[in-house]
């Protein structure tokens, strides 16, 4: 958040495969353990002129896709709206 905010991007859109986040930044009080993390969350949150974070499924995560394909030895570049079928999560297991 810091490096966008220097660059400075101030219109954002954050998506995750993370429940946990989600629920992190929605009821910040439910997760005390974090509570120095969350602050500095809210403070650069606050910096953004326009801020949304998101939920997407994990088959949808591209970035988590490409990085479990890295981790079985392929050099993988992905450009498409379809995951391969070598590539799914269902394989992965």
């Amino acid at each position: 958040m810091q490096c966008l905010i220097a660059i400075p991007q101030t219109y954002v859109l954050f998506v995750t495969d993370c429940t946990d986040v989600i629920a992190m930044t929605a009821k910040p009080d439910d997760w005390l353990s974090f509570t120095s993390e969350l602050r500095d969350f809210f403070l650069f949150r606050d910096l953004f002129t326009s801020y949304k974070i998101t939920y997407i499924l994990r088959s949808e995560n591209f970035r988590a896709l490409a990085k479990c394909a890295r981790s079985r030895g392929f050099c993988f570049f992905h450009v498409s709206n379809s995951v391969p079928v070598w590539l799914s999560l269902e394989e992965s297991h």
